[in-house]
C-alpha cells in the first residue's frame, strides 16, 4: 500500500507515458483510518480498511500512518459525513 509515490496515487503506464493517478480506493482508506483512530485498536483499523476498500494493510501500516499523516498533519480529511 505504501509505495514510492506515497498513499493515495497510483503510476499509471511506463516510462515517459508513466502518469500519477488518485486512488479513490486509497484516499477512503485514509479517511477511514482517520475516523476510527482512537476508537479501535491498529489491528481492527486494518481489518476494517480490508473488509470495506480490499486494501490489505497490516496493524504496522495503520501505525506507521498515523505517525506519519495525520499526527503531523500533512493529510487534508474532509469534513464527517
Amino acid at each position: 500500500m505504501f509505495s514510492r509515490v506515497g498513499l493515495r496515487l497510483r503510476v499509471e503506464g511506463q516510462g515517459r507515458d508513466a502518469r500519477l493517478i488518485e486512488d479513490t480506493a486509497q484516499q477512503e482508506a485514509i479517511w477511514t483510518i482517520s475516523r476510527l483512530r482512537g476508537r479501535m485498536s491498529l489491528r481492527g483499523i486494518a481489518a476494517v480498511v480490508d473488509d470495506r476498500q480490499n486494501l490489505k494493510l497490516s496493524h504496522e501500516g495503520v501505525r506507521t500512518f498515523l505517525l506519519v499523516h495525520v499526527a503531523n498533519e500533512r493529510t487534508v480529511l474532509p469534513p464527517e459525513r
